[in-house]
C-alpha cells in the first residue's frame, strides 16, 4: 500500500513537471511571434493544448508564468557554467576555452529559449544574471590559479576587467544568435578568446 502510494505520487509529480514544461514552452513560443503584453492567459493554454483550469492550477498568471521561465533558464545555464568550471591550478586557456564552448553550445541547442532571453522587456535581467555569474566564476578561477591572489590595485573596480569579459562573451552569444550564423560556433568562440586575451589591435594583428 505504502508502494502504491509513492508510486501515485511520483507519477503526479511527473503529470504536474509535464503541464508545467508545456505551458512554460507555450509562453517562449508565443513572446517570439509577439510581444508580451499582448499575450493572454486563453493564448497560452491554446498553445500548450490546455484549458485555462489547468493553468490556474499551476500559475497565478503570465507573470507568475515567466518568473518560471527565467528561473528554470538561469538555473539550467548555471549549471552549465559550473559544470565547465573546474578550478585550475594555472592559467590554461583551454579550460577557459571549455566554459565558452559549453555555454555556446547550450545557447545553441535551445536557441528559440535564449532568443527570448537575451531580448529585450520582461526578460531584460536575464543578461544581469548571467553575466554577474561568469564575472563570479572568472573571479574564483583567476584567484585559484594564483593561489589566492587579487588582480592589482588602482582598477576602477576590482570587478571592472571581469565583467569587461563576461559583456563580450554575452553579446557575442546574443549576436549569434541574432544575425551570425554564417560563422560557427567555434570560430566565434575563438575570436572571443582572443579579443578577450590580446585586446582588439593585437588579435587582428595575430
Amino acid at each position: 500500500m505504502q508502494q502504491k502510494g509513492k508510486t501515485d505520487a511520483h507519477e503526479s509529480d511527473l503529470r504536474v513537471r509535464k503541464t508545467r514544461k508545456l505551458l512554460q514552452d507555450a509562453l517562449i513560443a508565443l513572446m517570439t511571434e509577439r510581444s508580451f503584453d499582448s499575450i493572454t492567459i486563453t493564448d497560452i493554454a491554446e498553445k500548450a493544448l490546455v484549458n485555462r483550469a489547468t493553468f490556474y492550477r499551476h500559475y497565478r498568471d503570465k507573470y507568475h508564468l515567466s518568473e518560471a521561465v527565467f528561473k528554470d533558464a538561469v538555473d539550467t545555464m548555471m549549471k552549465t557554467v559550473d559544470d565547465a568550471s573546474e578550478p585550475v591550478s594555472g592559467p590554461r586557456p583551454r579550460d577557459i576555452q571549455k566554459v565558452w564552448v559549453s555555454l555556446f553550445n547550450h545557447v545553441a541547442d535551445n536557441e528559440k529559449l535564449y532568443g527570448t532571453l537575451f531580448g529585450d522587456g520582461v526578460y531584460a535581467a536575464f543578461r544581469c544574471h548571467i553575466r554577474d555569474h561568469i564575472v563570479s566564476i572568472a573571479k574564483r578561477r583567476w584567484e585559484k590559479s594564483r593561489h589566492g591572489t587579487r588582480l592589482p590595485k588602482g582598477q576602477p573596480s576590482m570587478d571592472l576587467p571581469y565583467v569587461f569579459a563576461a559583456n563580450l562573451l554575452i553579446g557575442n552569444m546574443i549576436w549569434w544568435i541574432d544575425e551570425g550564423k554564417g560563422y560557427g560556433r567555434d570560430e566565434v568562440i575563438e575570436w572571443t578568446r582572443k579579443f578577450i586575451r590580446m585586446g582588439f589591435t593585437a588579435s587582428l594583428k595575430e
